[in-house]
């Protein structure tokens, strides 16, 4: 089963074609829901699919697929008050979807580290026999260097001379006091979750907290010749009363 079409098949008619039906076709009947954003189950997803402006897209900016996970990578638009900056985990069985995480933040066009916007870089996987090296060097430098605060190891794992920098601020690479910016200085890693890979990318699904609030901490990255490279990132402050009972993660 190709799960990247199935994914880009479920964005095209369920989402942007806003076709209650394909929830039918696509999810299956013990769908879970974790996104504190949503409710529980295939009905709710229906309901949610029914619920869309006309002014809803989806813009897809990466797949990665590993085993039977999927990440999507994307642009929300026409929903709220203004576009988000999307990842969508989800986990495929029997060619339908039965488990969904998120994490999503605002949008905008510039990012702030000198790159044009916060989604723009290399899309599409040119390296798939990268891929169990990519994931150990994601796992080694999420679990000692922002997990473990090992900042000192950072240069085992990171290009700092050409990394490039498309989302928050990570503090395992901008560690040192005078680059480090003010988001980054009050974000705490605490539990990795999953890291699934496909090539010279990788992502990283970890909980942590902003200060002492709560957040899901996403991460992708790109690895070139054993280092960190690039990297986008969603931080989402989980809802004290989010509208399933699932957990975030």
């Amino acid at each position: 089963m190709d799960t990247k079409k199935l994914m880009v098949d479920v964005v095209n008619d369920m989402f942007i074609g806003r076709d209650a039906e394909a929830v039918d076709r696509y999810v299956a009947p013990e769908y879970l829901q974790h996104s504190p954003l949503a409710r529980d189950g295939r009905d709710a997803l229906r309901q949610l699919v029914l619920s869309l402006p006309d002014g809803f897209d989806y813009e897809l900016v990466r797949l990665l697929a590993d085993e039977d996970l999927v990440l999507l990578h994307g642009v929300l638009r026409g929903i709220g008050s203004g576009p988000s900056m999307a990842f969508d985990l989800f986990r495929v069985r029997d060619g339908r979807l039965v488990e969904h995480w998120d994490a999503l933040a605002p949008y905008t066009q510039s990012n702030g580290h000198g790159r044009p916007s916060q989604t723009d870089g290399p899309a599409d996987i040119g390296r798939p026999e990268m891929t169990e090296g990519s994931r150990r060097v994601v796992d080694a430098f999420t679990q000692s260097v922002l997990v473990a605060r090992e900042y000192g190891r950072r240069d085992e794992f990171v290009d700092l001379r050409g990394y490039v920098e498309h989302g928050p601020r990570l503090p395992g690479v901008h560690a040192d006091q005078e680059r480090i910016g003010p988001s980054a200085s009050r974000v705490h890693y605490r539990t990795v979750h999953r890291v699934l890979a496909e090539g010279e990318f990788a992502f990283a699904q970890c909980e942590g907290a902003y200060d002492d609030a709560p957040y899901a901490l996403y991460d992708l990255f790109r690895v070139n010749d054993g280092r960190i490279a690039e990297h986008w990132g969603v931080h989402a402050a989980i809802p004290s009363e989010p509208l399933n009972h699932n957990g975030a993660f």
